[in-house]
């Protein structure tokens, strides 16, 4: 400031025009006070104007931003000369505040007068005089602007909207000497923007065929500022971040500042109107942002108008539409009740034109009844007007007959009701009136067409049936309680469960279609369902069920009908298995037209002939002929098919491939209904292989004789031979049987002193060695004595004479009693016997009592006598799992801790005399033991098996069925009695039987399932004979194991008596060896049960003997 001292400081600083020193680069240097009060800032704040940086920007009188390049300073600089009366504007952004200026600059040089020493500004504050100015100048315009937008936008209201819209936005954008002036409407629904509107100044450039369905995602912020109401002002999109995608957009558009105002209808926000500045930087001023809201508050206050205008116009136009095109009649009065308009349906109702249906008398048009009915009408119409009680609700109908111009009569109905104007005055009667004829016919139609389908409802062959959705019956026709009522016997039609009890008598299908009925209302399902016949049997039903629904498409209620269509499946089956036949019946069939021209061959006719199904069909049989078959031939064919008589003969015709070949053929006429001949039918068969047979056959039957002779001599040698050797086998076995059974009979004699003299031997004074040697021979006795025993089960089984007695079991009891027979024997060896039971359920088996001790205690005696000292041996049981057909094994295991067995060695286990390692052990045995366990198990229809492996023990099981004991049984029986037909039938039966429960089982069973017949006991086979005499019994029940004769002597015996041979007779009993059944049943028994009697099974070999 050393160059400044020449100036009086006090002076400069008290002055009020601004002054600013800057150097010769047009750096400001110094300010007096004036300057920065002015300007708002200090010396060293001054280079924010000059650089432009955020906060400031310095503008030019029409408000656009000031060239750098144009500061007065910087000319002054480059011209060295004064620049004057300069006027700017300082807008400070963060306050909204503009200063404007006088601005004048003076260069001052050095002492040379050429170099340049500094520049001296002035500032003058203006602001007053600019504010005044500018508002003049801009309500001027404004005012012309909004006088010519009104008027566009009133004559826009009347004619062409769009038209005005677009002719404000060029007075807008001259106004305002904007670039660019649009209009953008927001689409919430789909979240897009669209350009629907612009004007662009001379040599700008339109966008609004690219600004179309733009993204909401790419305009947040601006949606986001819009739909608060609020304004989006840009002044220099230069000014943006660089990275800005909103910069990079408005730059693609060569836009320097932009300002945008939200269009809001109410308070929502329908899109924007918008300003570019696109050849200048520009900031908009309170002002010009001002006059573009109003511009867009009219734009939405116009859109409102043109949308109500419309909406106006749109019901005028739909009221005129529908009045004039309405097939009713609508008519008014007025107050006193005259006719004055009618709409122009009235020429198609009445055949009058509205002028002559207007001019004319009522009682012209209408009959007398429907005239007076009207007078009743206006007269009650009257009295609520004239006591203040009409209003809008009230509405009357009337019905009658009117008379048209032609003088035909017709039925309407008229709806009457008050007219009012807008000031709530009643005005007339206003009238709706509409043709019924139509209506009154179809309802004859309905009531005729309803009385027809009640006809069918109730018919004989049609089920109808409605039930509500949780499937109570709401209707059902007499068909369907007549064939299904029985269903319901218990609770009755009225209250039984449809659903339920369709689900439950029918199958799976049908629950399948109700619920599909359901899924889909409305649709039909169809499904063929079972129905009980009186027969007891079934007979099949075709039903279509759809689920109904009220007006709302809500399911209401399941409606089913149904037709036996039983027959039709049958003849439908016939028809199927009839086009099978002929389909691959290997014989020719042919169908030929009335002129022999072929319609149907079967494809054995292609395969015989060599021709194809194109090739053959359309064609006369004749392509077959081989020209041996004689005219005369063809004539008697056809005239006796021509008169529906059938011919018979042979052809020898010729395939495709020229091979000839024999037919012999039946041909005949097919007839329609009414016996008129429509097709004729030709079944032929190839005949050539039997032709050549029967051509050797007359060759060889020359020496046939001879060969026959000579073949019937060696096979009746060869007979002879088979029957010898029959004969010797069936004897050599029943001697082995004989021999064996014989052998143990004679060794038990001897054995039974030499046991019973040893053991008197072993009760007297003996000394130790003579004790072991007394020991020895009962052991050797006892073991002698065992295999007698094996050798005689052995010889029984394979004979048939072992009698097996099947029956329900319990076997926990029966495992506990071979178990207390069995410790004495373990605890000799140490062996601790255990079992695995669960004794609180009890579980009955078929089997014999005595034979199931016996295969245990074997079982369980091995498994003693082969196990480790001090050893383990366990019984258990297992419950299997039910196989398909419903049987349900009973596993029995005994399992110990022995030696075990190897693999190889398991097959042959159950084989006779096979010892399994005896080599290996000083156990004694006969190789019997299991080979009897397996023979006994097989006759109670039961299996045996083992799993063992050496070192590990062995485990031996048998598995027999599960059954229920006999009171069980009885029970089950009893709760099924409701579900079971009534019987009637009458007799005597006659029971030969010896056991107490058995006996009472049958007589339970007589008793409560067949009440008519009477049951007599007898319980010896001596006697019964006589019995059957004296009684003379429908049926006779006969058990085979009776005490003092066996049950086939007795059978013997009824069947060679004339008086008893012809009565059936039922064996019951617990042998169930096939042999056994064989020998009974052709010994005359009509019919063989084993016990346990199976209940239904019983009673049925009952009914079929007692009808």
């Amino acid at each position: 400031m050393e160059d400044l001292e020449f100036l009086n400081e006090k002076i400069i600083n008290k002055i009020n025009i601004g002054i600013v020193y800057s150097d010769p680069t047009g750096l400001p240097i110094y300010a007096n006070k004036a300057a920065e009060r002015i300007l708002g800032l200090k010396v060293d704040q001054l280079t924010k104007l000059r650089s432009q940086e955020e906060g400031y920007l310095i503008l030019d009188y029409d408000g656009n931003i000031f060239p750098k390049e144009e500061y007065p300073s910087v000319i002054a600089i480059k011209t060295k000369k004064p620049v004057r009366e300069v006027i700017a504007g300082i807008h400070e952004i963060k306050r909204r505040h503009t200063t404007w200026v006088m601005l004048e600059s003076e260069p001052e040089f050095l002492e040379d007068g050429v170099t340049l020493k500094r520049i001296l500004t002035t500032v003058t504050n203006i602001s007053s005089q600019i504010s005044i100015e500018k508002k003049l100048r801009f309500q001027t315009k404004l005012q012309s602007l909004m006088m010519k937008t009104a008027k566009t936008y009133l004559s826009g209201l009347r004619n062409e909207p769009e038209v005005a819209v677009q002719e404000s936005l060029a007075e807008l954008g001259l106004f305002l000497e904007a670039d660019r002036v649009y209009i953008f409407d927001y689409d919430f629904e789909h979240s897009l923007s669209n350009n629907t509107y612009e004007w662009c100044s001379k040599g700008i450039k339109p966008h609004i065929d690219d600004l179309q369905m733009v993204p909401f995602s790419i305009m947040e912020d601006w949606l986001d500022q819009h739909t608060k109401g609020l304004s989006i002002h840009i002044p220099d999109v230069n000014a943006l971040p660089i990275e800005s995608s909103l910069r990079n957009a408005l730059e693609a558009q060569s836009i320097l500042s932009l300002l945008t105002v939200p269009i809001m209808n109410e308070a929502k926000c329908v899109g924007f109107v918008g300003l570019d500045m696109v050849k200048k930087k520009h900031f908009f001023t309170e002002q010009e942002q001002n006059l573009l809201k109003i511009f867009a508050e009219m734009l939405s206050n116009m859109q409102i108008r043109i949308d109500y205008n419309k909406k106006i116009q749109e019901s005028e136009r739909k009221y005129r539409e529908i009045t004039e095109n309405i097939a009713d009649l609508i008519w008014t009065t007025d107050k006193d009740f005259k006719m004055n308009y009618c709409s122009p349906s009235i020429e198609t109702i009445f055949g009058y034109t509205p002028d002559e249906f207007l001019s004319g008398s009522l009682r012209e048009k209408y009959t007398p009844e429907t005239v007076d009915k009207y007078f009743e009408i206006v007269q009650s119409f009257k009295e609520k007007l004239k006591n203040g009680t009409l209003s809008n609700k009230d509405i009357w109908q009337l019905e009658g007959q009117a008379i048209k111009k032609n003088g035909e009569t017709f039925w309407f109905l008229t709806v009457i009701k008050p007219s009012w104007n807008t000031e709530n005055q009643v005005t007339g009667i206003l009238g709706i009136t509409r043709d019924i004829t139509s209506e009154k016919r179809a309802l004859i139609e309905l009531q005729e067409s309803e009385e027809r389908l009640q006809k069918i409802v109730n018919s004989e062959t049609n089920y109808v049936l409605r039930t509500d959705l949780l499937g109570k019956h709401t209707y059902w026709n007499k068909t369907f309680e007549r064939d299904f009522g029985s269903m319901y016997e218990k609770e009755g039609i009225a209250y039984g469960d449809s659903l339920k009890s369709i689900c439950d008598y029918h199958h799976q299908r049908t629950k399948e279609a109700v619920m599909a009925c359901m899924m889909n209302p409305g649709s039909v399902h169809q499904v063929e369902l079972d129905k009980p016949s009186k027969d007891r049997g079934t007979r099949t039903t075709l039903w279509d069920f759809v689920c109904l629904t009220d007006s709302n498409g809500n399911p209401t209620e399941m409606q089913c009908m149904g037709i036996d269509i039983t027959d039709k499946r049958i003849a439908e089956e016939k028809v199927r298995k009839l086009s099978r036949a002929v389909e691959q019946i290997p014989l020719t069939v042919v169908i030929t037209n009335l002129e022999g021209n072929i319609e149907y061959a079967n494809p054995y006719t292609f395969h015989t002939t060599g021709y194809t199904q194109e090739e053959l069909l359309g064609k006369n049989p004749k392509v077959l002929k081989s020209g041996e078959t004689t005219l005369e031939e063809y004539q008697h064919l056809w005239g006796n098919i021509t008169h529906g008589k059938e011919w018979k003969g042979i052809f020898h015709n010729r395939k495709k491939d020229g091979t000839y070949y024999w037919e012999q053929a039946t041909i005949g006429p097919i007839m329609n209904d009414d016996g008129v001949i429509t097709h004729y039918i030709a079944i032929k068969e190839d005949i050539t292989e039997r032709k050549r047979i029967q051509d050797e056959l007359k060759d060889l039957n020359l020496h046939l004789e001879e060969k026959i002779k000579e073949r019937t001599l060696d096979l009746e040698n060869a007979n002879v031979s088979l029957i010898n050797a029959n004969k010797e086998a069936q004897e050599a076995n029943k001697a082995k049987i004989d021999f064996l059974s014989k052998m143990s009979h004679e060794l038990r004699t001897p054995m039974n002193s030499i046991l019973g003299f040893g053991q008197l031997l072993q009760m007297g004074e003996l000394t130790p060695v003579q004790e072991k040697g007394v020991q020895h021979i009962l052991d050797s006795g006892k073991h002698l004595l065992n295999l007698i025993n094996e050798v005689l089960d052995i010889s029984r089984i394979e004979s048939g004479r072992i009698s097996i007695s099947v029956e329900p079991i319990e076997v926990y009891e029966v495992i506990n009693e071979i178990k207390d027979s069995l410790l004495f024997s373990a605890n000799q060896k140490n062996i601790s016997l255990n079992t695995q039971l669960n004794n609180t359920v009890p579980t009955y088996i078929r089997a014999d009592r005595q034979r199931l001790k016996q295969v245990l205690i074997n079982l369980t005696n091995n498994a003693i006598k082969y196990n480790n000292e001090g050893g383990e041996v366990t019984i258990s049981v297992d419950i299997k799992q039910t196989s398909e057909d419903g049987y349900t094994p009973i596993r029995i295991s005994v399992t110990d801790t022995g030696w075990g067995i190897d693999e190889k060695d398991i097959e042959k286990i159950f084989i006779p005399f096979e010892r399994i390692g005896a080599e290996k052990s000083n156990v004694e045995g006969t190789g019997l033991g299991l080979a009897v366990v397996k023979q006994l198990v097989d006759l109670m229809g039961g299996k045996v098996g083992v799993k063992s492996a050496p070192g590990k023990g062995s485990t031996f099981w048998i598995e027999l069925q599960q059954c229920q004991s006999h009171l069980d049984t009885i029970q089950k029986e009893a709760t099924l009695s409701q579900h079971t037909a009534i019987h009637n039938q009458e007799g005597v039966v006659l029971y030969i039987e010896d056991n107490m429960p058995n006996i009472e089982l049958v007589q339970e069973i007589i008793d409560t399932k067949r009440k008519g017949i009477k049951l007599v006991i007898h319980m010896r086979g001596n006697g019964a004979l006589e019995k059957a005499i004296e009684v003379k019994p429908s049926l006779i029940l006969l058990d085979l194991n009776l005490p003092d004769k066996h049950g086939k002597d007795i059978l013997l015996e009824l069947k060679a008596n004339e008086v008893t041979k012809q009565i059936p007779v039922i064996v019951i009993s617990a042998d169930a060896m096939p042999n056994q059944v064989s020998i009974l049943k052709a010994s005359g028994a009509t019919n063989y049960l084993t016990k346990p009697i199976e209940i239904k099974s019983f009673l049925a070999a009952v009914d079929e003997i007692i009808k």
